[in-house]
């Protein structure tokens, strides 16, 4: 048998921002994608990058998001890159954004205040008269366009934005009339998971009760797969065989720019 893999779109963002200090450290912000759907998750990645080395830890502000609604940042990463052909050592954070309104909005500028080392022993061989000179590194702001969905969105879309698979169970086949049924859709994929709403579940011959819902995110930062259960208390009205009915879950694919929906259940 041959196996094919799907093609990957890989877009590349100019960096934005260099520090006051000229060539010591700079910032750089950038956000994949730029033109990102409503509810899309967007990656927001700031590199603090540095020719010569602190005397103290940087102090930090993150950018602002407005019209974003954000998660956690990762943990700080740092590795060696090369620029113009100079070794240079590379802070990187990322967070997940996921636009709100369409129209433009803007990631703010980032702030560092650094202190320079440097030496004799310096490994980044910056000059010794520039030892220990504070510096404000600033990025540029970013202008992210925010793409409004299509109309035609299946009836009970409930806002999710992303590649999902969904799946209803039924804790059990058989029941009294004082023991509820625990009815549960869980939602898997990569998207705006935290963001989705709950489908609209009227099952006939059952009167259903509070609706919970859980959560099982991705690691701060990239771009994993994540969980969103949705469970509901069910208790039969009469005695018989009853049939429960359990609507589609219908989803925006941002790669196709199509709606999707999953299928009916029943049970």
């Amino acid at each position: 048998r041959r196996f094919r893999s799907g093609v990957l779109s890989l877009e590349v963002a100019a960096g934005h921002g260099t520090g006051e200090g000229g060539e010591a450290a700079w910032l750089l912000v950038d956000v994949i994608p730029r033109e990102p759907w409503v509810g899309q998750a967007t990656t927001l990645r700031t590199r603090l990058v540095q020719r010569s080395t602190f005397a103290e830890d940087p102090q930090y502000v993150p950018p602002s998001a407005t019209g974003f609604w954000s998660e956690p940042p990762s943990t700080p990463e740092s590795y060696y890159a090369t620029s113009r052909g100079e070794r240079v050592l590379v802070t990187e954070t990322r967070a997940r954004l996921f636009p709100l309104a369409a129209g433009d909005a803007t990631i703010g500028e980032a702030i560092a205040q650094v202190r320079v080392g440097g030496g004799v022993d310096d490994p980044f061989g910056w000059p010794l008269g520039r030892a220990h000179q504070p510096l404000a590194l600033r990025s540029a702001p970013v202008t992210v366009r925010v793409r409004a969905l299509p109309g035609g969105a299946p009836a009970g879309y409930g806002g999710a934005v992303g590649e999902f698979v969904a799946r209803w169970t039924v804790d059990r086949a058989r029941t009294t009339l004082d023991v509820p049924l625990m009815i549960t859709l869980e939602v898997r994929g990569v998207g705006n998971l935290p963001l989705v709403r709950a489908p609209e579940l009227r099952p006939e011959g059952f009167e259903l009760f509070a609706s919970t819902s859980e959560d099982s995110a991705a690691a701060p930062g990239g771009p994993g797969l994540g969980l969103r259960s949705f469970r509901w208390t069910a208790l039969a009205r009469g005695t018989g065989t009853r049939s429960l009915a359990l609507p589609g879950f219908s989803w925006f694919d941002p790669e196709r720019a199509a709606y999707r929906s999953g299928e009916a259940s029943s049970f």
